[in-house]
């Protein structure tokens, strides 16, 4: 008998002597659960192992949902991908996996040296079925929180058969850090849909909170989770995903990607949080938004604006990136020039040239990278497409003639401009900023490129709590 075999027969059987004794059950805790998530996104399905982990991780998750009410759709759709992944590339002996029909209804099921360890309805391993029915997903997991506990004291054993036994420990550092800081996450409805919003820090301070305008539009909130250290001045730091992307995913609605609708949600995110007084910070396209909610709705809770690497014109945006392609390749400019001129932006030139272009001035995944930068995330593409265009500097949707420049004057709060010296916000637009808002100081830093806050988090954070120490009082 293998030692996985073996392991996986003393798993059922802890699990059928837990299920048989009536006792009280057990609380999924929110570390647990936080660490059973972060597995199950960055577990590689290399080996056998790996799958039995991940089914262990959904079997706490599966009783966790039920306390919580937490969605994890997308995460049980991403190992079914991962694990259909593996299964094609090899065949594994230990390990039984397809698609049965169940009284008329689909089944994927998972078994392990001939038990049964997991099942999801409703699903089939069909890339395109999988996307409909996320929303719609039903799993068969252990029910009891007592066996789902019972079985989650095994994962140490199975990861260290695994490929990345190392996986475990981060996963338990992150979830610690997430106690730490006291990481809360909710929902609330906006236009019939649900928006994802995440806190860092608890409400029970008198500093105004920071608001979080991530980029894209369809980036996600995940790299501001850089940001949480800033949670130890005593400070709730919130962030959201904007709807159409991320943990707020929204597709085929072309007619909602608009600043009406981020501007509205934005509105109704400080309602729902009951958010009194606020610094707010937008990085890109986040800070477009919150210059046009500064000009529109001129606010009176709003202590200071933090505008990251943004910018007040889209025509001036566009014109300074065209400037900046003029030092690519001739080879590379001329794809980039074809590209806009035929409208075909699928060329594989293109494509090598962009890349080329946003490593540049955008970013690059470092070996080293924060865990919430390598995360995988749901980018909001129809919402870029539609609202931005097919690229940074082609501006072609609803925000293409998005210019604030002549109204900079207007905005009645402190304002702090940063960029980076190799930015997409170049010097020119950075300036534009800070000399058409009265009184705003401009920070820039060298070496940078579009994400400072990831580049140079250190400095980043010291420059606004500084910053926000210093505006926490209305003026």
């Amino acid at each position: 008998m293998s030692e996985l075999e073996s392991l996986v027969q003393e798993i059922n059987r802890t699990v059928l002597a837990v299920m048989e004794k009536d006792e009280e059950k057990e609380t999924v805790d929110d570390h647990s659960a936080y660490t059973a998530l972060h597995m199950v996104q960055n577990l590689t399905y290399r080996k056998s192992e790996d799958v039995l982990a991940g089914c262990v991780c959904f079997n706490l998750l599966n009783t966790y949902v039920k306390q919580k009410e937490a969605e994890f759709g997308y995460f049980f759709k991403h190992y079914i991908v991962r694990l259909t992944d593996y299964m094609q590339e090899q065949t594994d002996p230990c390990l039984r996996y397809g698609c049965y029909e169940d009284n008329g209804q689909k089944l994927l099921i998972v078994e392990f040296c001939g038990l049964h360890q997991f099942s999801f309805h409703g699903i089939e391993t069909n890339e395109a079925m999988m996307e409909k029915a996320v929303d719609g997903l039903v799993w068969n997991g252990i029910r009891n929180q007592k066996a789902a506990m019972s079985i989650y004291a095994f994962l140490p054993r199975i990861m260290a058969l695994g490929s990345d036994p190392g996986l475990l420990a981060e996963a338990e550092a992150l979830a610690s850090e997430r106690e730490r800081l006291k990481i809360s996450e909710g929902y609330f409805r906006y236009l019939e849909h649900k928006t994802y919003y995440r806190i860092a820090g608890t409400g029970n301070t008198t500093k105004p909170a920071l608001v979080l305008l991530h980029g894209g539009p369809g980036s996600t909130h995940n790299y501001f989770e850089v940001l949480d250290r800033l949670a130890d001045t005593d400070r709730q730091i919130i962030m959201y995903d904007q709807i159409g992307c991320g943990r707020s995913w929204l597709e085929n609605r072309k007619d909602l990607w608009n600043m009406e609708t981020w501007t509205g949600e934005l509105r109704a995110l400080l309602e729902h949080l009951n958010i009194k007084e606020c610094h707010l910070l937008g990085q890109s396209w986040g800070g477009m938004l919150a210059l046009h909610w500064l000009l529109a709705e001129k606010p009176a809770n709003v202590r200071s604006v933090i505008l990251s690497s943004t910018l007040p014109s889209a025509a001036l945006w566009s014109a300074e990136l065209h400037r900046m392609i003029k030092d690519l390749p001739a080879e590379e400019q001329e794809a980039i020039r074809a590209a806009e001129e035929s409208g075909n932006y699928t060329d594989p030139a293109y494509l090598a040239a962009n890349e080329h272009f946003m490593a540049l001035h955008s970013f690059t995944m470092p070996d080293n990278a924060p865990e919430c930068i390598r995360r995988k995330k749901r980018f909001g593409t129809e919402a870029y497409e539609t609202a931005w265009g097919p690229n940074e500097y082609t501006p072609s949707g609803t925000l293409k003639d998005f210019d604030v420049t002549d109204r900079l004057g207007e905005i009645n709060v402190p304002a702090l401009v940063i960029s980076g010296t190799e930015d997409l916000c170049t010097p020119l637009i950075a300036r534009t900023l800070r000399d058409g808002i009265p009184g705003a100081r401009w920070e820039l830093f060298e070496g940078c490129r579009h994400m400072a806050f990831v580049e140079e988090t250190d400095r980043y954070c010291a420059l606004l709590e500084e910053w926000m120490k210093e505006h926490d009082q209305a003026e």
